[in-house]
């Protein structure tokens, strides 16, 4: 029997849920997907990154209750996924990209929520 150490890629981040989440249907389950935009400003200039989260399980009915402009706590572990897309010029292009996955109902917690008047963002700052 070895002593084996379980290991995992896991990331906490702080945003505001960029746009609506997407409940979605899966044949293992229901998940939500949504978009959470962390906004870093220090004295020499800011940053904008994105990032797609998924919430399985227990973790979905909470995720599924976010609104646009939710300033929330998520943690997820990293999944990397690889697939093919057709590009802006029509050739078949691989991409890898990096998603997060949460699965317990505290992996989503919200720290603000929104107005009425959510944040919108405009099609210019849109990542994909």
């Amino acid at each position: 029997m070895s002593n084996v150490i379980p290991q995992r890629a896991v990331m906490t981040m702080t945003g505001t849920v960029a746009w609506p989440p997407e409940p979605r249907k899966h044949e293992r389950g229901d998940f939500v997907t949504f978009t959470i935009l962390v906004h870093e400003t220090w004295s020499g200039g800011e940053r904008k990154q994105y990032f797609r989260c998924a919430a399985f399980g227990p973790a979905a009915e909470p995720a599924a209750d976010l609104r646009q402009g939710d300033l929330i706590t998520f943690r997820g572990d990293a999944r990397r996924r690889k697939y093919e897309k057709r590009n802006d010029d029509g050739e078949m292009e691989t991409v890898t990209d990096t998603e997060y996955h949460a699965r317990f109902s505290d992996c989503v917690e919200v720290k603000h929520k929104a107005s009425a008047s959510a944040l919108s963002l405009p099609d210019d700052e849109l990542p994909w």
